[in-house]
């Protein structure tokens, strides 16, 4: 199924990559030059999957050009294997029996709908919502921290009643205790009993699921970009896991986007007319004054997203661009990882626990929620209690009473639990749920109070998520707002058709988008090992508390470069990003320094050898040199070390004689002069040993923004000040020596020239990392498994289907008339009915497991055949 709106690259001029070519009359000869120059790239299949991975749910569509097909595209929803547009996050492991070596033959594995079905009944071998674990750490001791509801960001560390809610085991995997998946075999029918995962390789099954899926859609035509949805707050050991997990499945991650910023790009590309032209709203009077033309014409739109375990507020402003279709600027979150459908949820559960089950016979599990001890009769009968209370949520939105069914939740798992909830109840018992709800919109126009006085100032309120049909949130969410709040996307589907259309550029895609302007939401550090100025009992110890920021979360718009300048650096050196709990880690080692100053030590010679012709007077000496380490914060919020070189600069002095009588100086001017100007930023001192530098990337966003800002004010008629940045050159710079006066005397003079020359540096990751991310021989591992577990699933996959083409070949033989005749003695006849009776007596004879080849054998023994 397709929808959003058509690919508008030739309606917008963007003719590159274009499998189109426009026909003219006046210049047919050229347009088949032009056609014959792209149809190469026409047939070779494109495809870009996008995933928006909840914690429960999980979407994903896909968007390009098949092989030999020509463009226009659109977006496509995944079907799952059961048809369905979206799909629990369940992976499920049947043990089944094997006497082999290898363990992961005698596990079968199934996703999404069979997996939920399956998790009351097998709840320790029914992995669901595991998103949640990735990048996370689990306490060595049970704690009860809870976060606070507002914007502190990603939790990175799992609590006791989170691992207490999970139906299967959680343990620390050492030696950083990050989340490590048990599963066990329930019921020990001689295969594997217990098999452990990272949580990025059970998130890596599931992507390659949806790959599979979306490849089955598109004809078998490959798959291997991906763009994914976070949260806005998701901390970068947690986007770091997710681009590993897709990594493991076989996907290149070209960009990670927020959800919320997905929705809010889906919103403008099907109200661009809206949304992008015509007066902007009327703001305070302060606010006028300090916004530009662009920004006066700009509309404000609020998406409040609800999930089922967290909602999310932000508020974005539209300004129309010429560059682009338009520029969509954050402007304010609000983030609670307490609030969602699943909050709601657990309030239903609480009151039937608290006043129904208290009433019932026979009586339930005492408690059922909250079990610090959990059985596995516990476990099922918590699992039938939640999903029976969001049965109860769900009917609610429609219905003014709904039946609550909880299936085994007696004592001994025999017997249901009914009862009947009513709509008044639900609200009652949760008027604070709904309360939080509404303070998180306010909290989100209080952040942009200078610039909104209402939220009458809002072009569209935007309610998205699938914990939002509730009516008395909507009724809440819609007081001041004049209206009803807008429900004019698809709640479900938003965000992944929006992470669509942001990733289609960096997949190669022809597809003219928005920019996409938001500030980083997470701390960024940097660390040296040697450690700048450490005494030689430091380096010894290897001290490596000392850390200095390099990207601020909130002042650094995405993506940027920063360029660190490390003076006096002679040889190789560690250096590390990190976030401020330290469970992000990305280490390199910077070498081959010592190499490089060498050759930086060699360019006075060679330049003296060099210049034999010219003057001998000429001297070229090393001024000072840098060690320089360009690091990248990418559109997805991922820093990395992109460049690293070693920056020598020289002084190159060469005599300079000049007549007395020419000269019109005063003595006073006859000192010395020397400008040094770097290329970076300031000189680095001792009392400081680096400095931070603004990156070619970060220029860009700021040149394209004047730029607007310069087309915005011409198209008003306003005075236009364009500012001309001018690049700083080489300096020269004279020192002046005085001789005596009188005629027949000269002046001399010293010209210096000062130049640069730039010895690349070879990195590579550290062998030894600290951060709860997969290092590299983890991450090959993991892959190597999940191949192996896919290529035991089409084993299996083509052993079931064989076996059912040889069933429906006995059974077509032994339907025909001529099985039923007396045999007349020809050797024909007497053949075809001895090989039929063969294969059915070896189908029911063979195991389960047996060879592929063998049953494929048996299948061209039948259909060779002929009968009569």
């Amino acid at each position: 199924m397709t929808f959003g709106p058509p690919f508008t690259g030739p309606q917008h001029g963007i003719m590159s990559n274009s499998c189109t070519a426009k026909v003219s009359i006046f210049a047919l000869l050229l347009s088949l030059v032009v056609l014959l120059t792209v149809m190469p790239s026409c047939g070779e299949a494109r495809h870009l999957l996008a995933v928006d991975i909840g914690v429960d749910w999980v979407k994903a569509a896909t968007l390009g050009a098949s092989a030999g097909r020509s463009l226009p595209v659109r977006a496509n929803v995944v079907l799952n294997d059961q048809a369905n547009r979206k799909s629990p996050q369940c992976v499920a492991f049947r043990f089944v029996p094997y006497s082999g070596n290898d363990s992961l033959r005698g596990v079968e594995r199934v996703f999404a709908e069979q997996a939920y079905a399956l998790e009351p009944r097998f709840p320790e071998q029914v992995v669901c919502g595991m998103s949640l674990l990735a990048g996370r750490r689990v306490p060595l001791k049970n704690t009860d921290k809870k976060d606070d509801d507002s914007t502190e960001g990603e939790r990175d560390e799992l609590t006791a009643e989170d691992i207490a809610a999970m139906s299967f085991s959680v343990l620390p995997r050492p030696p950083h205790d990050t989340a490590m998946i048990r599963v066990v075999n329930s019921k020990n029918n001689g295969g594997a009993n217990m098999l452990e995962f990272s949580a990025e390789e059970i998130v890596g099954m599931y992507l390659a699921y949806m790959k599979q899926m979306a490849e089955r859609g598109l004809d078998g035509e490959p798959v291997r970009h991906l763009t994914v949805t976070v949260p806005l707050l998701a901390s970068l050991a947690h986007r770091q896991s997710i681009v590993d997990a897709a990594a493991i499945a076989g996907l290149r991650t070209v960009r990670v986007v927020h959800g919320t910023t997905a929705a809010a790009a889906q919103l403008s590309y099907l109200n661009l007319g809206q949304l992008f032209s015509g007066p902007g709203i009327s703001t305070t009077a302060a606010a006028a004054e300090t916004l530009s033309i662009s920004e006066k014409n700009a509309k404000y739109v609020m998406i409040y997203d609800m999930g089922s375990r967290r909602t999310e507020v932000a508020v974005y402003r539209l300004t129309p661009s010429k560059k682009h279709l338009g520029t969509i600027t954050r402007i304010a979150v609000v983030v609670n990882n307490n609030l969602g459908g699943r909050t709601f949820d657990h309030c239903i559960a609480r009151y039937a626990e608290e006043k129904l089950f208290p009433k019932a016979t026979p009586k339930p599990i005492d408690p059922v929620l909250n079990r610090q001890t959990s059985t596995p009769a516990a476990r099922r009968a918590a699992i039938s209690l939640m999903r029976g209370a969001n049965n109860v949520r769900e009917r609610l939105s429609v219905n003014q009473e709904a039946p609550l069914v909880v299936q085994g939740v007696a004592d001994g798992g025999a017997g249901d639990f009914t009862a009947t909830i009513s709509r008044t109840t639900f609200e009652k018992e949760c008027n604070d749920l709904f309360d939080e709800a509404v303070r998180m919109r306010d909290q989100a126009m209080e952040q942009v109070n200078e610039t909104l006085t209402s939220l009458q100032n809002l072009t569209r309120f935007e309610v998205i998520g699938g914990a939002t049909r509730m009516p008395k949130l909507l009724l809440r969410l819609s007081d001041g707002y004049g209206k009803m709040v807008d429900r004019t996307l698809n709640g479900d589907e938003a965000a992944v058709v929006g992470a669509l259309y942001m990733g289609a550029e960096k997949a190669n895609i022809p597809f003219r988008g928005f920019r996409i302007v938001e500030k980083l939401t997470n701390d960024v550090y940097f660390s040296v090992s040697p450690p700048l100025h450490a005494s030689a009992e430091k380096v010894e110890k290897e001290d490596r508390s000392e850390r200095y920021l390099l990207f601020a979360k909130g002042s650094v718009t995405v993506p940027a470069v920063r360029s660190l300048h490390f003076k006096n650096r002679t040889s190789d050196f560690t250096f590390s990003l990190e976030d401020s709990n330290r469970y992000f880690v990305r280490a390199v080692t910077v070498y081959d320094v010592k190499d490089a100053v060498e050759l930086a030590q060699q360019v006075p010679e060679r330049m003296r050898l060099g210049k034999k012709t010219n003057s001998t007077n000429t001297i070229v000496s090393i001024d000072h040199m840098n060690v320089v380490v360009e690091v990248t914060l990418s559109d997805s919020g991922i820093p990395f070390v992109s460049n690293a070189f070693l920056q020598a600069t020289y002084t190159e002095e060469t005599p300079v004689e000049i007549d007395t009588a020419n000269k019109t100086d005063s003595k006073d001017k006859e000192a010395t002069e020397v400008e040094t100007i770097q290329d970076s930023g300031e000189e680095t001192t001792q009392d400081e040993p680096l400095q931070q530098h603004q990156g070619e990337e970060e220029k860009k966003e700021e040149e394209e923004e004047e730029e607007e800002q310069v087309e915005n004010e011409e198209d008003t008629g306003n005075p236009v000040k364009k500012h001309m940045k001018e690049k700083d050159d080489n300096t020269t710079s004279t020192t002046t020596a005085s001789s005596p006066e009188g005629d027949g005397f000269s002046e001399e003079k010293k010209s210096i020239t000062y130049f640069e020359r730039s010895f690349p540096l070879h990195f590579r990751p550290a062998l030894v990392s600290t951060g709860v991310n997969m290092n590299n021989s983890e991450a090959t591992a993991a892959r190597d498994r999940l191949r192996a577990f896919q290529q035991i699933d089409n084993e299996r996959l083509q052993r079931s289907a064989l076996r059912n083409d040889i069933e429906g070949l006995v059974l077509h033989y032994k339907s025909l008339d001529a099985w039923d005749k007396p045999t007349q003695g020809g050797e024909g006849e007497t053949q075809w009915k001895s090989v039929v009776t063969d294969v059915s007596s070896w189908l029911d004879d063979v195991s389960d497991d047996v060879e592929v080849s063998a049953l494929q054998s048996q299948y061209d023994r039948l259909k060779k055949l002929q009968v009569g």
